[in-house]
């Protein structure tokens, strides 16, 4: 585990290296006036509101992908398939499908709702809009590339694995093509949460010389959501490292107490359920409801977070300790505790549970008291925000109920034995009970932020689609699970005690979790229709923005003839420094990148990869693989620029004669002057 392979000094130099960056970050970054007499307009506090829809709508296409995926995951013979595909099956069916529900639709719906609300909390703007901008491209790209290499990875390593291959050996064969990919990627999605929390820290931070805040107590649930998040972040990329993947594989249900059970609390329960807390003291009354006021709000933070971390840390350091007992490296290697911690491990599980379950009815007695569950069946037929936030405390309750089972020692064993039982208890807790609440949210806020709502048919098909899906695929793949340890018992392995469950188990999964699909389908729609004028306007600004980088061309620049211009972009390209005839054409951005990306592929990349010493599948072709890519790169590139001006100049003909055609049309239909 990292605690061996790093020592005191190497820690160390790593939390003196993210201090340093934040530091740098925080000199360095566009970043809202700070006035130490803070009185700040209604136009600055809410300058980033024209974003937000657009967080809206990535969450949406994230949530989409999502249901189509388990959708096709509960097929019944590709069902089986990736029961018999070991792990590899586990990274299609499981982890790449949380991360894009989870990251993608989750993460980048609360982010968008923080950026809306925060402002107004410490009555100031965000400390950068740059930040927060940077964050969620670099969230939605990582979460997007880390799916998308999971999703492949799963199918490759699963199918070496079908074949007779040890799981680890196949991911050692793979090689560098499982660890770019994922470090990559998982690295892109910690940056963004980790700008993501710079904005939020840096934003209450320099709110400290703002006078009034009225809404002051909620601030420290946005930064006890954003710290969570980031240790979180900090330790989902250090379990993707090679080794420590290795560790927590080897250790089994001790490696399961870290990843996924302290990995997923800390991000869904002190990171998403404390902001959603402070959600639903915020918003309740533009829902209908009645307001908590600031007492209310101190309860339910001090009992809701010391619950959450006593349980993340129970599971962590049992899981560290344990882990290295079990292993024989890694972890904590404390052989003097490990007495202490596997006779008080259930204790502390326990009590860190029990108050986190506190917490957590605190919570539904706010909902059930504040939203008026007396008006439950009427809301819930005319599909209002408060509908999603009872429909959201119902399914959390049951899910809540599940976890309280899983860490009592009588029930754990039976509960924890299929691994499709804890899975399924965080998929309840998730999408029924974060998504449909944040869900709620964004349909309060969308007349504010682009003047138009969701239709009433399109928000009854997203609610009952949703809430309908997950509690009936909860049921089926509950039952599924617990039938399923049966024969795990006695003796059969993962692959052939699904296969007793024949096609019924998955075709319901297949039937229940279309529904899903359908909810998060007229989530999109809906916000699509709804944001038909937003979205014209974000186009038009990303036009203007590409435009500025761009800028002017001077005219002898213009005066370059089209052959110079193909011959300057083939011959650059062709030796392998594309980007000069982009540049030269007015597309500043897009060549700088490729001057950038270009030598990097051809001058480093391509010789890693045919490097006599590499074993990858273009070793074998030697330099042939950078012949073939500097010929096909250089006639593609200048292929797509002759297609890029032959469009520009079509686009400047069209604008020239309508700017002299008009005019004249408007003339001649103009009526003629009277007669003297």
């Amino acid at each position: 585990m990292f605690l061996v392979q790093w020592g005191t000094f190497d820690l160390l130099f790593i939390a003196f290296s993210i201090l340093l960056s934040a530091v740098i970050v925080f000199k360095i970054t566009p970043g809202a006036a700070i006035h130490r007499q803070a009185e700040f307009t209604r136009a600055e506090i809410t300058a980033y509101d024209r974003d937000v829809p657009r967080y809206f709508l990535f969450a949406a296409l994230a949530l989409v992908i999502g249901g189509a995926h388990t959708v096709v995951k509960s097929v019944p013979a590709f069902y089986n398939w990736l029961w018999e595909a070991g792990y590899g099956g586990h990274l299609f069916r499981d982890l790449s499908n949380s991360h894009i529900i989870i990251v993608g639709g989750g993460t980048v719906l609360l982010t968008g709702i923080t950026w809306y609300a925060l402002p107004r909390w410490v009555n100031r703007p965000l400390y950068s809009n740059t930040l927060a901008s940077l964050s969620l491209w670099f969230t939605v790209v990582g979460v997007y590339g880390f799916y998308v290499a999971w999703l492949v990875l799963g199918l490759v390593e699963g199918e070496m694995v079908r074949q007779g291959w040890q799981y680890a050996a196949a991911k050692e064969y793979v090689g560098a093509w499982h660890r770019v990919p994922t470090g990559i990627t998982s690295g892109l999605m910690g940056i963004g949460y980790w700008t993501y929390v710079l904005n939020v820290m840096l934003t209450i931070y320099v709110a400290r010389f703002v006078k009034s805040k009225p809404e002051g107590y909620l601030v420290k649930f946005a930064a006890v959501s954003a710290l969570a998040l980031f240790v979180g972040t900090v330790q989902g990329v250090l379990q993707v490292l090679p080794d420590n993947a290795a560790w927590l594989l080897n250790a089994h249900k001790f490696g399961e107490y870290i990843d996924p059970i302290s990995h997923a609390h800390i991000n869904l329960v002190t990171g998403m359920m404390v902001s959603l807390a402070a959600f639903l003291i915020y918003f309740a009354p533009r829902m209908d409801g009645q307001g908590l006021g600031a007492q209310t709000a101190g309860r339910v933070f001090w009992i809701l977070v010391p619950g959450s971390l006593l349980f993340y840390f129970a599971f962590l350091l049992s899981g560290l300790i344990l882990g290295s007992a079990a292993v024989g490296y890694g972890g904590l290697e404390m052989p003097q505790l490990v007495p202490f911690v596997a006779a008080s491990s259930r204790f502390w599980l326990a009590l860190g549970g029990t108050l986190m379950l506190l917490g957590f009815w605190f919570y539904f007695y706010l909902v059930a008291k504040h939203l008026r569950a007396r008006d439950f069946l009427d809301v819930l037929r005319d599909a209002s925000p408060r509908a999603f936030w009872f429909v959201s405390a119902l399914a959390l309750f049951v899910g809540t109920l599940q976890g309280m089972l899983q860490v009592i020692p009588a029930t754990a064993q039976f509960l924890t034995l299929s691994e499709e039982v804890p899975n399924i208890h965080a998929q309840l807790n998730m999408i029924g009970g974060i998504l449909l609440a944040l869900m709620g949210v964004a349909h309060v806020l969308l007349p504010e932020l682009v003047g138009a709502r969701v239709s009433q048919t399109l928000r009854r098909t997203n609610l009952y689609g949703v809430a309908f899906g997950i509690a009936s695929y909860y049921v089926v793949v509950l039952g599924s699970g617990l039938a399923r340890a049966n024969y795990l018992r006695s003796g059969m392995n993962d692959a052939d005690a699904a296969a007793q469950l024949g096609w019924v188990a998955p075709t319901l999964m297949l039937v229940t979790a279309l529904p899903m699909l359908v909810g998060y389908s007229a989530f999109g729609a809906g916000l699509w229709q709804a944001t038909r004028a937003y979205r014209a306007q974000w186009f038009a600004r990303g036009r203007e923005s590409i435009a500025a980088y761009s800028g002017p061309l001077p005219p002898r620049v213009r005066k370059i003839p089209l052959p110079f211009l193909f011959a300057m972009e083939f011959f650059g390209a062709l030796f392998g420094f594309p980007g000069l005839g982009w540049l030269y054409a007015g597309q500043a951005l897009l060549g700088v990148f490729l001057m950038c990306a270009g030598p990097a592929t051809a001058w480093a990349l391509i010789p890693l990869l045919i490097s006599p010493f590499a074993d990858t599948v273009f070793q074998p072709y030697g330099i042939a693989v950078l012949f073939v890519w500097l010929g096909g790169t250089a006639g593609l590139s200048v292929l797509l620029l002759a297609a890029f001006v032959q469009f520009k100049r079509a686009l400047e003909t069209a604008r020239v004669e309508k700017a002299h055609v008009e005019p004249a049309r408007r003339a001649a239909s103009a009526p003629a002057p009277p007669s003297e």
